[in-house]
Formats: structure tokens, C-alpha cells, sequence
């Protein structure tokens, strides 16, 4: 099954996009930067319109004049992931610098593809990002992210506590059992469609509202295995069963988001 996403003009062309996938792709490659506005590299644009990065910089900079009427080009000096070489400098384009470089490329059916899911993908994380800044802005949806934030540090420091208390018993976790409750939470209470580099901040009010609770409960719970001096792994089980009741009872809900790269690599936080 394929889903049409041209004008009827363009589509005689028979370019597709095969059930969003090429969409979901595409926005995997975006770049999130000054306030959160989508970029795409020229690297990427070569990668997946299989033309040279050579050709994509000629033509970027035979029509420089032109693209940076919608923005000063955005170029970084970018550092290997391992720390080592001299990195390399890497071209980022908005929408509308891409659009207009993409009328100076070579036709091919994949880079013809490759403008219309990049497109798509451009418009749905402008989308996304104005949903999230009028989440923002809500009062109710702030006084819940706050309570969230006071709530997350409580437990934060009793997990760490946790943590301790587990290593003293044997554990061989060195980044205590932190990573592992809050993986479970996550996990068992969202449908996440696509990872986010802020997590929480796309969560809504009651979703807010029902971590605060459940991480409360969690604490309560560390607390009164730690005094009755329960064995971490107990203790951690109990809670993992607790998460999973809970769940249940307030039901696993979806989180809508954007999956973006922060500057050249993935932030996935919670």
C-alpha cells in the first residue's frame, strides 16, 4: 500500500511515498537548532539523493546569492564522533534554502522522492514545534511540569539513595538502578511514537500528573524496603510490579513527538 502525497501533476510522474516510512525517515534526519527550527545537512542530502557531496556544494555555492536570501547559511566545523581527525565542515539548510536548492538538482526518481518526504517532514516538525510551544505557554501545563520537576528531584535523590543501598548488597550496576526504574516507567506507561530530546516536555497535564503520582509511590516504596532491610532485587521487583498495576489502571497512553537529531546526535532524555 502506498499513500499519494503529490499534486495530481506530480503524480503522473509516479513518485510515491511508501506508508509514510520515507516521512519518518526523513525527519529522523532533521536537525533541531536555533530555537528548535529543522535543518538538514548537505551531507544528508547527499546521502540520500545518492548525488555527490561535491555537487551539492557547487550548487550551493553557484547559487549562494539566491538560497541566503532565506537565511545566512548556517556552517559549522563539526568533530568526529571518536575525537579523533580533524572533523570536517558540514552546511545546514532550512526549509526554504532546501526547497530552493532542490529546484537546482539533478531529477532523478530517488532525489524526487527524497524533496517530497523531505518536504512532508520539514512541515510536520514546524507543526509539532508550534503544538509544543503552546503547550508551553499553557499556565495549567506549566504549574504541572513544575510540580513534575520538584517531584523528579525527590526521587532522583531517593533512587540514588536506592542505588547506594543495592551496591552495598552486591549489585554490579555501576550506574545504579536509576536508568532501569526510569526505563520502566517509560516504557509501561507511553506509546511513544518517536523519541524525544526532552521527554517531558511533550507529555500533557494528566500524563504529568500521573508520573508525579507514580514516582511518589516508588519512593514511599524504596523507603520502607530500605528500612525493613529488603534486598535491592526484592524491593526493585515490587516496584516493577507496581509500575505495571498502575499502568493498568490509568492505561498506557501516546506521546506524540518529534524524532530529531539535537545539533548532530540524538539527546534522548528523560
Amino acid at each position: 500500500m502506498t499513500t499519494i502525497i503529490l499534486e495530481e501533476n506530480q503524480n503522473k510522474q509516479g513518485i510515491v511515498v511508501h506508508d509514510n516510512a520515507k516521512i519518518n525517515h526523513a525527519i529522523g534526519l532533521l536537525v533541531l537548532k536555533k530555537k528548535r527550527e529543522p535543518f538538514i545537512s548537505l551531507r544528508r542530502i547527499a546521502e540520500e539523493t545518492g548525488l555527490t557531496l561535491a555537487s551539492i556544494r557547487k550548487s550551493v555555492e553557484r547559487h549562494r546569492k539566491t538560497i541566503e536570501v532565506f537565511g545566512l547559511l548556517d556552517v559549522q566545523d563539526v568533530q568526529s564522533k571518536e575525537g579523533r581527525g580533524k572533523g570536517f565542515v558540514e552546511t545546514f539548510l532550512n526549509k526554504q534554502q532546501f526547497q530552493l536548492l532542490a529546484t537546482f538538482l539533478k531529477n532523478t526518481k530517488q532525489v524526487e522522492q527524497f524533496k517530497v518526504a523531505l518536504i512532508a517532514a520539514f512541515e510536520i516538525t514546524q507543526n509539532e514545534n508550534s503544538k509544543l510551544k503552546a503547550k508551553l505557554e499553557s499556565q495549567s501545563w506549566q504549574s504541572a511540569r513544575l510540580e513534575g520537576k520538584i517531584q523528579r528531584r525527590s526521587f532522583s535523590d531517593v533512587i540514588k539513595e536506592f542505588s547506594e543501598y543495592a551496591l552495598l548488597q552486591g549489585s554490579s550496576r555501576k550506574d545504579g538502578q536509576y536508568m532501569l526504574i526510569s526505563k520502566k516507567i517509560k516504557q509501561t506507561m507511553f506509546d511513544i511514537k518517536y523519541k524525544q530530546d526532552s521527554f517531558r516536555d511533550f507529555l500533557d497535564v494528566e500524563q504529568l500528573q500521573s508520573v508525579v503520582v507514580l514516582e511518589s509511590i516508588i519512593e514511599k516504596m524504596v523507603r520502607a524496603g530500605i528500612e525493613a532491610k529488603t534486598h535491592y532485587r526484592e524491593i526493585r521487583e515490587d516496584i516493577f510490579e507496581k509500575v505495571e498495576v498502575f499502568a493498568s489502571a490509568v492505561g498506557k497512553t501516546q506521546v506524540e513527538g518529534i524524532c530529531v537529531r539535537n545539533q548532530m546526535e540524538l539527546d534522548f532524555k528523560i
